[in-house]
C-alpha cells in the first residue's frame, strides 16, 4: 500500500506509538447499559471472526448469573461473555466461549470487570494463549449497532488546530466497492473515501493511498464499530482525539415519516395500517438481487385506497427510502439499503455456495452468507497465503475471489503476526 500524507514528514509517524499507548491505557469499568461491543478480532486470527460482536445482558428465566456475576448472550449468536471464579491453575477472568460456565473458551481477560482492552486468545494450531493487543470489549449505547441504512455519520466537534479536517466530516454512503473484506465509503460532500487497510480506517482522496493525514488503528469489520480514537494531521504532527465518532445517519425521510405518523388520530391511523397490509399483498414478488439500489417502472406500487403511501410508518424496510412515483402521492417506490432488495426491500443479499479451493487451503470460521459476511481461510501444513485471508459476499450476490496456498513457503505464525 502506498501511504503518505500531503505535507507531512515521514518522521511526524512516530507519533503513532503514542497514539496507540493512550488508546490502550483506559481503565475498564463496569456497563451499564447492559450492551458490551468485543471487535477488533481481525485476519489475525480468523478461526476467531464469529465471535466479534455485542454482548448483551441475558435476562431469560434461565440462570443469567454465574458465580455471582452477570453474564452476556452474543446478540446475532450463540456465545457467551462470563465470569470464571480463580481456582487452583486459573485466576478470576472474564471468558468468552460457545457456553455458558464452559472451561473450553477462547478469549479471557483477567480484568474485573467485562469492559477490558486486555484480552488474551487461544490458537488451536500452537495450543498457547497470546495476548492480543487490538482485541478490545466496550460498552455501548442502546442504539449501538449496524447500520442498514448504508449510510454513516463522522460526526466530531474538532479544536481550531484540526479545523483543516472539518471537510471530511459528515455523510458517507457504501459504495459496491470492498477492500480487505470491508465495505468503502465515499463522501457525500467531499467525495473522498473511507476505507479499511492494514489495520487503519482511512480517510482520503483514493482508496488504499493514505493522503490527508485523518485515520483510526481499528480493525473493525464495519466502520459504525470503531471504538479507538481517531489520528489526525493538525499542520505539522500527528495526534489522537476523542472528538470523533461514528454513528448511522439518521434517515431523514423517515424520521418525517414518523412525525406524520404520530399526528394522524385514530381514523387515520387505521386507514393506514390497512393500506400497509394491501401493500404487503401488493410486493410479493421480488426483484433480483442486482436491482437493490436502483430505482425501477416495475417496481412502483399504487396503494388501494389511495393515501400518501410515503408517510406510512415504514413502509420500505431495512432503512429503504420511499420516493413518490409519476408525481402521485398514492403511487411509490422503495430505493434499497446496498443490503437488501425487493419491492418494499424485505428481502436480504444472500450468496450461494462457497467457491471451489485446493486441498490445501480449509475454512476455518464463516459469519453467514448474507451480504458483508465473511468466510476465513487457513493454509494447510507450512504454506504461505497468498491474497486476502478470506472472502466476503458482495452486492451481486457472489463471493469474492477466494485466496490460494504456495507449498513450501514460510509460514507466519500468529505470535508472529501479532507482536510485528
Amino acid at each position: 500500500m502506498h501511504r503518505y500524507f500531503n505535507n507531512v514528514n515521514f518522521c511526524c509517524l512516530i507519533a503513532i506509538s503514542y497514539v496507540i499507548v493512550s488508546v490502550q491505557s483506559k481503565d475498564s469499568k463496569p456497563c451499564n447499559t447492559g450492551r458490551i461491543l468485543i471487535g477488533n478480532i481481525n485476519e489475525l486470527t480468523p478461526e476467531l471472526i464469529p465471535y466479534n460482536g455485542i454482548y448483551v445482558l441475558s435476562n431469560s428465566n434461565k440462570k443469567n448469573k454465574l458465580n455471582n456475576q452477570a453474564v452476556y448472550k452474543q446478540e446475532s449468536g450463540e456465545r457467551y461473555l462470563y465470569f470464571l471464579s480463580s481456582s487452583r491453575l486459573v485466576a478470576s477472568q472474564w471468558v468468552v466461549g460457545p457456553s455458558i460456565g464452559s472451561r473450553q473458551f477462547v478469549l479471557k481477560s483477567e480484568s474485573p470487570n467485562p469492559t477490558s482492552d486486555t484480552w488474551s486468545v487461544w490458537h488451536n494450531d500452537t495450543q498457547t494463549w497470546i495476548d492480543d493487543h487490538l482485541l478490545k470489549s466496550v460498552c455501548v449505547k442502546q442504539n449501538f449497532g449496524k447500520c442498514t441504512s448504508g449510510e454513516i455519520m463522522l460526526k466530531g466537534s474538532l479544536s481550531k488546530r484540526f479545523e483543516k479536517q472539518n471537510k471530511r466530516l459528515g455523510a458517507y454512503s457504501m459504495t459496491s466497492i470492498v477492500h480487505e473484506l470491508r465495505p468503502v465509503y465515499r463522501s457525500v460532500k467531499s467525495g473522498e473515501f473511507l476505507f479499511y487497510s492494514s489495520g487503519m480506517w482511512i480517510v482520503g482522496p483514493n482508496v488504499d493511498v493514505i493522503s490527508g493525514g485523518m485515520f483510526v488503528i481499528d480493525a473493525a469489520w464495519r466502520p459504525e464499530f470503531i471504538v479507538s480514537d481517531w489520528v489526525l494531521f493538525a499542520g505539522s504532527y500527528l495526534s489522537s482525539t476523542q472528538g470523533i465518532t461514528v454513528t448511522c445517519r439518521p434517515n431523514r425521510f423517515i424520521s418525517n415519516k414518523r412525525k406524520q405518523w404520530k399526528s394522524k388520530q385514530g381514523a387515520e391511523e387505521r386507514k393506514s395500517n390497512k393500506v400497509e397490509v394491501l401493500l404487503d399483498a401488493l410486493s410479493s414478488s421480488p426483484l433480483s438481487a442486482t436491482e437493490e439500489t436502483t430505482l425501477y417502472d416495475d417496481n412502483i406500487i399504487t396503494s388501494v385506497p389511495p393515501v400518501n403511501a410515503c408517510s406510512i410508518r415504514s413502509i420500505c424496510y431495512h432503512g429503504g427510502k420511499c420516493r413518490p412515483a409519476f408525481n402521485s402521492t398514492s403511487a411509490f417506490l422503495c430505493q434499497c439499503s446496498p443490503a437488501f432488495f425487493g419491492a418494499r426491500c424485505g428481502q436480504r443479499i444472500m450468496c450461494g455456495e462457497l467457491p471451489t479451493t485446493d486441498d490445501n487451503i480449509k475454512v476455518v470460521s464463516q459469519t453467514g452468507r448474507g451480504f458483508l459476511d465473511v468466510t476465513m481461510y487457513r493454509c494447510v501444513g507450512n504454506q504461505r497465503m497468498v491474497g486476502p485471508a478470506g472472502i466476503i459476499c458482495q452486492m451481486n450476490s457472489t463471493w469474492s475471489e477466494p485466496p490460494s496456498c504456495l507449498p513450501g513457503a514460510h509460514r507466519i505464525t500468529p505470535e508472529e503476526q501479532l507482536t510485528r
